[in-house]
């Protein structure tokens, strides 16, 4: 692996560490569908992997049977930039449930009430300026 394959880069992992919103869509046949959930929340599962527990998300395991493609935004008021404050990622790629394995055993031991473990797999980050 390159370093131009590292979609989670050391800045994504520094907006991990601050507590925000962490909001990603899907693509179903009635459209798009977003949900949101915490910073605190994304587990860095390898270089181009995290994992949100996924607590409900119905609707993104519904859009799944019609596309695996997601984006997803990650940001922090408290990242510090070379003029101010403030910085962000888009990320996109491909996502799925996992109900075992080692990524479900990481969100299970972490959140015990996740029914699964929703799996990105980031193809692309982008800083948003």
């Amino acid at each position: 692996m390159t370093t131009a394959d590292l979609q989670i880069t050391d800045r994504v992992r520094e907006i991990l560490t601050q507590e925000g919103p962490a909001a990603f869509f899907t693509s179903g046949v009635n459209g798009f569908h977003l949900v949101a959930t915490w910073n605190s929340q994304i587990q860095v599962l390898s270089e181009n992997r995290l994992a949100v527990p996924a607590f409900r998300y119905y609707k993104t395991e519904e859009n799944l049977k019609h596309s695996d493609r997601f984006q997803m935004i990650v940001a922090s008021r408290e990242i510090r930039k070379k003029y101010g404050r403030g910085g962000g990622y888009r990320l996109s790629g491909r996502i799925h449930f996992e109900t075992s394995g080692a990524a479900y055993d990481l969100i299970k031991g972490k959140f015990d009430r996740a029914r699964a473990a929703l799996v990105l797999e980031v193809e692309r980050s982008e800083e948003l300026t």
